[in-house]
């Protein structure tokens, strides 16, 4: 889907997994240094995890200019859809988008027919909760299973 000449998101083809390897691994990265943890399951992923993720779940890449700067996954899980692996590479965050990413994940499950959009992250990172809130999403729940504070974030959608 075209939002203007330069951005476009698509779906996700086995060619792309290494350009969203990259991407994740980027922006994961700077995430890790701003709650202060050395690694999490993100940084973990290989083009061959990526490729058997497109199998259970939709696995979007985001282009600007031709060229791949965000991905993320959507995930339908009764009646609500869960985003996740949601990244934009850091040379390209501040400059929207990530809220076309959100508008576009949004519309999708809107489609989809479900309740609510939901994705995890972490609660000590205030610029990217901040962001959240201002994007619509609540905090309903923290826990640390992971080793953080991560929140449930959720958004219900309107039909």
């Amino acid at each position: 889907m075209a939002f203007d000449k330069k951005f476009v998101i698509k779906l996700a083809e086995v060619a792309d997994a290494e350009s969203i390897v990259g991407i994740v691994k980027q922006s994961f990265v700077q995430y890790c240094r701003v709650i202060g943890l050395e690694t999490i399951d993100a940084l973990q992923e290989n083009e061959d995890d990526v490729i058997l993720a497109m199998e259970s779940m939709s696995v979007y890449l985001a282009c600007y200019d031709g060229e791949p700067v965000g991905s993320f996954r959507l995930k339908q899980d009764g009646s609500k859809v869960v985003l996740s692996r949601f990244a934009v590479l850091p040379e390209f965050q501040r400059l929207g988008i990530g809220s076309k990413i959100l508008k576009y994940a949004e519309e999708s499950s809107r489609r989809s027919d479900v309740e609510m959009i939901e994705l995890y992250s972490a609660t000590e990172h205030r610029k990217l909760k901040n962001y959240y809130i201002r994007h619509g999403f609540k905090v309903v729940e923290v826990s640390e299973a992971k080793g953080y504070k991560r929140g449930v974030f959720q958004k219900q959608i309107m039909s």
